[in-house]
């Protein structure tokens, strides 16, 4: 999208949740985790493990979204990434959190 990369990843860690969609052990999740394209410029992950946690490392993404750590809600740096929860539920599932909004310039 005018210019920037935006890769979607499927895997989420395995949880108690009974919404299991997409969740996989961490053993059968390397492959899929290991083809985020590594000029990827915005990652979009359900959740964050050790797993993402090390693709991040390595693909340095501009921003890295996500939304699955209810109580983490929050925008930080993590080196070159932004790391952005955008979760819009606590962790009673209440609608307290607003929107993030992020704007990035596009590449030329």
């Amino acid at each position: 999208v005018e210019g920037i990369k935006f890769y979607g990843c499927p895997y989420s860690p395995l949880s108690r949740s009974s919404n299991s969609a997409f969740q996989l052990e961490k053993k059968d999740a390397v492959d899929i985790v290991m083809k985020i394209p590594t000029d990827t410029d915005v990652l979009i992950t359900h959740a964050n493990d050790s797993l993402i946690d090390e693709v991040v490392r390595k693909v340095q993404p501009l921003i890295h979204a996500r939304g699955h750590v209810h109580a983490d809600y929050g925008v930080r740096r993590n080196g070159a990434t932004l790391s952005i929860n955008a979760c819009s539920v606590d962790e009673y599932y209440r609608a307290v959190n607003p929107s993030v909004v992020v704007d990035i310039e596009r590449k030329t």
